[in-house]
């Protein structure tokens, strides 16, 4: 009977921080799809803004770092672009953002890590997003140019 009450006592203590650990697997997985999203706007509305663009490399992304990979690689690309046509104003434009983890290559799987570099990265992304959908028109009938949720 005593195992099974430590039993119990170990899984009472692990249940919550092996839930813990997946919500926070979970908000970093859509955080980082969110700027991945952010990006992709980005692209279309540079289309609408009359930018010429590439066009984006859609290849399947497994995870948090190949999204945030993604965003930072597809941002840069768009920063030269836009850049190039709209006056945005130095601060946007002189932000090529280029961490040490995405010159390295080398995968991260840790979460705490991803975080914090999720949130680097939003911290560079959001502005430059953001200034590109508040010069792109709305479409008719008042459709947000970028919605977000």
């Amino acid at each position: 009977m005593t195992r099974i009450a430590a039993l119990l006592g170990i899984l009472a203590f692990v249940w919550p921080v092996a839930a813990a650990a997946d919500g926070d697997l979970a908000s970093l997985r859509i955080d980082a799809r969110r700027l991945t999203v952010m990006m992709q706007q980005t692209d279309d509305n540079a289309r609408v803004l009359g930018i010429i663009v590439p066009p984006d490399d859609l290849t399947e992304r497994s995870g948090p770092f190949d999204d945030l990979s993604y965003a930072v690689e597809r941002h840069n690309d768009l920063l030269s672009l836009v850049c190039g046509s709209l006056a945005l104003g130095d601060a946007l434009c002189d932000d090529d953002y280029t961490p040490d983890w995405y010159l390295a290559k080398r995968r991260i799987e840790d979460v705490a890590k991803l975080r914090a570099m999720t949130d680097e990265a939003a911290a560079h992304l959001i502005p430059f997003w953001k200034a590109v959908c508040d010069r792109t028109p709305k479409p008719v009938g008042g459709f947000p140019v970028c919605p977000m949720e």
